[in-house]
């Protein structure tokens, strides 16, 4: 998605007579007519962003591009924000950065175009998301509102509003932990070591990847490719998660695969139960939507 924000004026009060610009423009395909007014003497900008929302630490391309400007004036640019930096504020394209899980949320993205007599600015919204993990790269060690992930466990540290929804609503994950209590996360059901990584792993990709829609997670092993043909082994898969369900289902073969995403006996099978449970349950995917985890 592109954002575009574009608009002539001056913001300053001028000095000296103006005179209003008309510049019309046809669309020749369906016979549209658009026109700018504004005074010749400041520059005119459209300001541009893409993607309108990106998680944190995610990059965001910004553009100002400068329609017209008087001759001999040499334009300068300026971004700023809210929060968040950019890998050059005085370029006239550059990449915005999002900020810190501390502050996650809307950010204002602006940019200053002078031309040395008149100033003209836009901004826009960028919407920083905040990952389960908050918002940062796998690993981080504390979680939206300063949960803490225990042992660095990916599933359980979405905070106690996600764990008491996987509680209350998936049948299919809540059982008894291998180490006790009530398990809450899925992947706490096993008893190794190496399988509980292997289901955090894979749930962790899953969740982080955006590849569960509307509650079915098949395009995190599949990504374009027909799920018919990607489970049956005619085509291979070219999901996000490959290699992390191939770990948690402990084989390459897709028929195997196929029969063990929903078999909790195997580690893909809680991994691919939490992440189909959260997004039916506890996601903005949800009905009505419950983002208590954003999956």
């Amino acid at each position: 998605m592109v954002v575009l924000l574009g608009a002539a004026g001056c913001d300053r009060t001028a000095r000296y007579p103006t005179r209003d610009v008309w510049t019309p423009a046809v669309d020749a395909g369906f016979g549209s007519l658009s026109a700018t007014i504004g005074a010749d003497t400041c520059p005119e900008v459209i300001m541009s962003l893409s993607p309108a929302e990106a998680r944190i630490g995610a990059g965001v391309e910004v553009s100002a591009q400068v329609l017209r400007v008087d001759p001999g004036h040499t334009v300068s640019f300026a971004w700023s924000a809210s929060a968040g930096s950019f890998a050059h504020a005085s370029a006239a394209h550059t990449t915005f950065t999002c900020p810190g899980r501390d502050q996650a949320g809307p950010q204002t993205v602006s940019v200053t175009v002078s031309d040395g007599a008149c100033e003209v600015t836009r901004a826009l919204t960028v919407r920083c998301l905040a990952l389960a993990d908050g918002g940062g790269p796998l690993g981080t060690p504390s979680g939206d509102a300063g949960v803490n992930c225990a042992d660095g466990d990916p599933t359980t540290c979405e905070g106690t509003l996600c764990n008491q929804c996987t509680t209350d609503s998936c049948d299919t994950v809540a059982g008894v932990s291998a180490h006790g209590g009530v398990a809450t996360a899925g992947c706490d059901l096993y008893a190794s070591v190496l399988a509980q990584k292997q289901c955090q792993d894979a749930y962790a990709c899953m969740r982080d990847s955006g590849c569960v829609q509307n509650s079915n997670p098949l395009g995190c092993w599949c990504g374009t490719v027909d799920p018919e043909l990607c489970e049956s082994g005619a085509a291979p898969g070219n999901g996000p998660c490959l290699e992390p369900i191939f770990a948690a289902a402990g084989t390459r073969d897709p028929v195997l695969v196929e029969t063990r995403l929903t078999d909790p006996g195997f580690p893909i099978g809680g991994a691919m139960g939490l992440a189909t449970c959260r997004s039916v349950n506890c996601s903005g995917l949800s009905d009505p939507p419950n983002p208590a985890c954003r999956l």
